[in-house]
Parts: C-alpha cells; sequence; structure tokens
C-alpha cells in the first residue's frame, strides 16, 4: 500500500516545504524561549512556535453554521435578470474582468500599422535613454 512511483520533483518540493516550516517553527520557538527569559529552546516553546505557524500560515475554515450564514447575506441578494433577446449573451460591462474583449475572428492587420507601432516604440524607447542618468 501507500504510493509507489512518484516524480523527484515532488520529493524536492515536500523537503523544502518541510524545511521552510520547520525552521519558521523554530524561530518562533526561540522567540517564545527568549520572551519567558530562557536561553535554550524547550518543548513547549516548540509546540508555542508550531501553533503561532499554523495560525498564521494555515487557516481552519469556517464552520458549516458560519459559512450557512455567510451564504445567507450573499443569497439575500438576487442575480441579475436575462434578457430574451435572441442570440449570443454577452456580459455587461460590470461583469467584465477588463474592457479589452473581441468576439468574432481576429481583425486582419496591415503592415503599415506594425510599422507605425515599430516606429513609436522605438522613439519611446530612444526618449527614454535620453533622459537616463550617465
Amino acid at each position: 500500500q501507500g504510493v509507489t512511483d512518484v516524480d523527484r520533483k515532488v520529493i524536492s518540493q515536500g523537503m523544502e516545504f518541510m524545511h521552510r516550516y520547520a525552521s519558521e517553527a523554530l524561530e518562533e520557538s526561540a522567540c517564545a524561549a527568549r520572551h519567558a527569559g530562557r536561553g535554550t529552546i524547550d518543548a513547549e516553546d516548540v509546540k508555542i512556535g508550531a501553533k503561532a505557524i499554523l495560525m498564521r500560515q494555515f487557516i481552519e475554515p469556517p464552520s458549516l453554521a458560519d459559512a450557512h450564514a455567510m451564504a445567507a447575506v450573499v443569497n439575500r441578494h438576487p442575480l441579475p435578470k436575462l434578457s430574451n433577446r435572441p442570440g449570443i449573451h454577452v456580459p455587461t460591462e460590470m461583469n467584465l474582468l477588463n474592457d479589452n474583449w473581441d468576439i468574432g475572428p481576429p481583425k486582419a492587420v496591415d503592415a503599415s500599422s506594425i510599422e507605425l507601432e515599430r516606429a513609436a516604440e522605438a522613439r519611446k524607447t530612444a526618449g527614454a535613454r535620453a533622459r537616463a542618468p550617465k
């Protein structure tokens, strides 16, 4: 039983995670020992350090009751009505992640517009070089 085949990258990634977690937990443990006025770390300090890391990096999911309460708050607002028009329903402006979207095949680009863009980029680069401190 168990894992019979694994990629070497997975082992490296697991070891890196364990090393990072252990070193952060020991750093927190050292802080706890210094706060208690001790020069050495004991088992209680390690428990406190590990708990501090868990509280900071691994967040517990909300309880089922809390999740239901949050969902009830969100679900109080109804979804917007869909229009009954025929065809493809394109998202409205407020539902887009950015403004730049096109529907349909890509537009053909002529060679003169590409040359104009390259010339503008060259002027911009030359201007930036001229303003750079020497």
